[in-house]
């Protein structure tokens, strides 16, 4: 079965799909999956072990070149593509006016995608012909997962395994991860991977609040180790703050690609991460992790799994919100997770642990 899945973008919300991946293979694990990304989200997708091709699109670039011959000439490339193969199934993870664009111009026998209700732009719904709703509360990546599992309910389940799959990285890679694991100070201890950044201020937690939960984790533990991990200049001069505090222990490594960190992710005990990024990607690996929210909701955005714990911040001006706070960029004190302490951290870290 050819199957052409359609989530172009963000890097988030990519990774909260990769669970379709493995509940497609879980039935049909002789699937031959194609992916259509933006190229700034490609290379993520193609280290998934059961996406065999992706189809990139410039999509940001194109606009602003819009009459350019040479963008003329790459979208016409990419439309030859998506034609060029015949599509048993398509599935539109996206549902919006860009990624219906796709959709339409694919050879698809069956082109799947959001019902009327849940469908984020309605003129999604031109470009499908089977639609499903999906859960308006819970868990996000349960909602993507109730597109497929709904097409694919007469499927029997061949392959029942739990094993999420590392990315494909290159031997250099590896050999990076080997040597922070393998390094003084990490080795022989239980490793925990921490990640302190976020895209914004208000969901990331204090640097005081952050270390003092990390040396009560270590008083706890007797003994473990800390890898610190960041993405911008910026984070990495947290990082560099937090090793000072383990001198010992700790490892700053340099910047690696998603692929790479997720395979350090999968080979470590814990990963401790706000709701960004890296927490999501963690979540594609069997390692447990602690998840930190304040303006967006831990019922929405969590990963799943008994193995995955989150603290949730809460709002001193009662704000109620089913995914993010409706001033996230504008909240002039951040309370939510600027008064989370380390006490309440830590009791959270402790409870999930007895």
């Amino acid at each position: 079965m050819k199957i052409l899945i359609v989530k172009t973008s963000s890097l988030g919300d990519i990774v909260q799909c990769f669970p379709v991946l493995d509940f497609i293979q879980s039935r049909i694990p002789d699937a031959e999956i194609d992916w259509v990304a933006e190229t700034s989200c490609a290379e993520l997708v193609e280290a998934h072990p059961a996406v065999h091709q992706v189809i990139h699109i410039h999509t940001r670039k194109w606009r602003k070149e819009i009459f350019s011959l040479k963008t003329i000439k790459e979208i016409r490339g990419v439309c030859k593509i998506l034609r060029k193969k015949k599509y048993d199934v398509v599935i539109d993870l996206q549902g919006n006016a860009k990624s219906g664009c796709i959709t339409f111009l694919t050879r698809g026998l069956q082109k799947i995608g959001f019902g009327i209700r849940s469908v984020p732009e309605k003129i999604n719904l031109l470009a499908t012909n089977i639609r499903y709703e999906t859960p308006q509360s819970g868990n996000i990546r349960k909602g993507y997962l109730s597109i497929p599992e709904q097409y694919f309910k007469d499927f029997p389940i061949i392959n029942e395994s739990k094993i999420f799959p590392l990315l494909h990285i290159s031997e250099e890679e590896q050999k990076t991860i080997t040597s922070y694991l393998s390094a003084p100070g990490i080795t022989g201890s239980p490793c925990f991977l921490v990640c302190p950044g976020a895209n914004w201020k208000n969901k990331q937690l204090p640097f005081q609040n952050l270390s003092e939960f990390l040396k009560k984790i270590e008083a706890h533990e007797k003994k473990c180790s800390w890898l610190f991990i960041w993405g911008s200049e910026k984070e990495k001069r947290i990082c560099l703050s937090l090793q000072k505090i383990f001198p010992e222990n700790s490892l700053v490594p340099d910047r690696i690609s998603l692929p790479a960190l997720q395979n350090l992710m999968g080979n470590v005990s814990k990963v401790i991460a706000m709701d960004s990024l890296p927490l999501h990607l963690a979540a594609t690996t069997n390692t447990p992790t602690f998840g930190i929210f304040g303006p967006s909701s831990a019922i929405k955005y969590s990963p799943p799994g008994n193995n995955h714990v989150t603290i949730q911040g809460n709002c001193p001006y009662n704000r109620k919100f089913e995914k993010r706070c409706p001033i996230l960029r504008s909240c002039s004190s951040g309370a939510c997770i600027q008064e989370l302490c380390s006490d309440q951290l830590f009791n959270a870290y402790l409870a999930a642990n007895s």
